[in-house]
């Protein structure tokens, strides 16, 4: 079972705004399926591989911007993570995430 399997608050920080988003992690099909929830950003995610520590995905957003972010977590502990997510025009954004209790 992947040590990022739950539901985590999270705040992604970038030069159009900061963002408080839902990002629940499930295990499906052998592997495990990403998926955020806010009323700020709608969002796909593909391409995601993780190990103990890690997690990197491609998000696919319609909203604020349309686009393809790439992301990259570490886990900071059981329960906080930190990351950058990275469009092609766009500086990186810094992602951090608390998991819910």
């Amino acid at each position: 079972m992947s040590n990022w399997i739950g539901t985590w608050d999270v705040e992604q920080t970038s030069i159009v705004g900061t963002f408080v988003m839902t990002m629940t992690v499930a295990e499906k099909d052998g592997g495990i399926d990403v998926a955020f929830d806010s009323p700020q950003v709608v969002a796909t995610v593909s391409d995601i591989a993780s190990d103990e520590d890690n997690l990197t995905m491609t998000i696919n957003l319609t909203k604020p911007l349309k686009g393809k972010a790439d992301a990259a977590l570490t886990l900071g502990g059981a329960d906080s993570f930190v990351g950058t997510g990275k469009m092609k025009f766009l500086p990186a954004s810094k992602f951090s995430g608390v998991r819910r209790a």
